[in-house]
């Protein structure tokens, strides 16, 4: 893994769902990441991660800034609830430097079926 030093300091991440943030358990979930600078600017190659910090569901993200400073992620939820997202940029060597994102995830039961009774 590369760790890029950018030329500036981030001073926002900003995340979004791609999409409703409620979804059944058993899909896909994407959001995306931006990260700017000081000046508002998008700060491509740079390194960040994150994860559930608190939640229904485990998972972990890591990525790098493209040319757009943005940066997607995606996960599958196994259960119902909800789960706290926390995004954060790398900063070196490898410790979680400011600014840090939130992003909540709402995952509903899927609707079982009913069989129409038949009357006899």
């Amino acid at each position: 893994m590369v760790i890029v030093i950018p030329d500036s300091e981030p001073s926002e991440i900003q995340l979004r769902h791609v999409g409703s943030n409620t979804n059944p358990v058993g899909t896909t979930h994407k959001f995306i990441a931006k990260l700017l600078d000081q000046n508002n600017m998008p700060m491509p190659n740079v390194s960040i991660n994150g994860g559930i910090i608190e939640g229904v569901n485990h998972h972990s993200f890591g990525g790098t800034t493209d040319a757009n400073g943005k940066c997607t992620f995606s996960y599958k939820g196994e259960k119902a609830g909800v789960d706290n997202i926390e995004i954060y940029w790398e900063e070196p060597p490898g410790h979680m430097g400011p600014p840090i994102a939130y992003l909540t995830k709402t995952w509903i039961a899927k609707k079982k079926r009913r069989t129409p009774s038949k009357t006899v």
